[in-house]
């Protein structure tokens, strides 16, 4: 469409968009094969829509090139695992993203752990999960998420029924992040795995997690390592934990 010819120029002079486009082809799966010599880009975005899976893990994208990745991800109607790990996305540049992710119903894994979207890409993210109703693996680990980046992600987690992985781990949310998120666990009732592992949580935020466990009745993982819990923290979760009849993994390690 015409938002794809403006984010991904056919047959493009620019180099920088050109080599992005050859880490989203190299990314892709099933394999894209790309003879450079003869076949432009406007040759290749219809065939970005047969992708299923996108891994640019660890690939560094500034945020002025994310309406490239943008333009690609529009006509990626097929992708069911988008992997975007440690991109150096900032939250301008996830913003572009997150508009295209609000239509990929079909995505079934996402990973956005280690990138630098702060408050403003959180709430942006949210807004695209609401709608992602189908997801079954979230990773945003190490993404600093705030008070306000957790009380939107609250609201769009609700709706993520079909979730069975997420990992929170070392996103700095402490007692009060994990307080806005509790309400919304309890509708996660095929959560198989919860990773919450050093994200400063305390006492009072483990007194809210012991509110939400036994919601969670599929739990088989809950990894709370390295975290602030104390005696009366460990206190809190003992009430809830004998509701967990299927739990095979508690760390609780600090």
């Amino acid at each position: 469409g015409a938002s794809t010819a403006a984010a991904v120029r056919p047959h493009s002079n620019n180099q920088e968009d050109l080599e992005l486009l050859k880490l989203i082809i190299q990314g892709s799966s099933p394999r894209i094969a790309w003879d450079e010599d003869w076949m432009g880009l406007g040759d290749i975005l219809p065939i970005l829509s047969a992708t299923t899976l996108l891994n640019l893990w660890n690939y560094k994208i500034r945020d002025a090139e994310c309406k490239v990745l943008a333009g690609a991800l529009s006509v990626m109607t097929g992708l069911q695992q988008l992997r975007l790990w440690d991109t150096g996305v900032g939250a301008s540049g996830f913003k572009m993203v997150s508009e295209v992710l609000s239509r990929m119903t079909g995505l079934k894994q996402l990973i956005l752990g280690y990138n630098m979207i702060g408050n403003a890409g959180c709430v942006a993210l949210a807004a695209a999960l609401s709608r992602l109703t189908g997801l079954q693996l979230l990773e945003l680990g190490q993404l600093e998420i705030g008070a306000a980046g957790c009380k939107a992600l609250a609201g769009a987690l609700s709706k993520l029924t079909d979730l069975k992985l997420l990992i929170l781990g070392d996103t700095g949310i402490r007692d009060v992040g994990i307080k806005a998120l509790a309400g919304a666990l309890p509708r996660l009732t095929g959560l198989q795995q919860l990773h919450l592992r050093f994200c400063g949580i305390g006492a009072a935020g483990c007194g809210a997690l012991a509110v939400a466990l036994p919601g969670l009745t599929g739990l088989q993982q809950l990894d709370l390592w390295n975290n602030e819990i104390g005696a009366a923290g460990c206190d809190a979760l003992a009430g809830a934990l004998p509701t967990l009849t299927g739990l095979q993994l508690l760390d609780l390690v600090t």
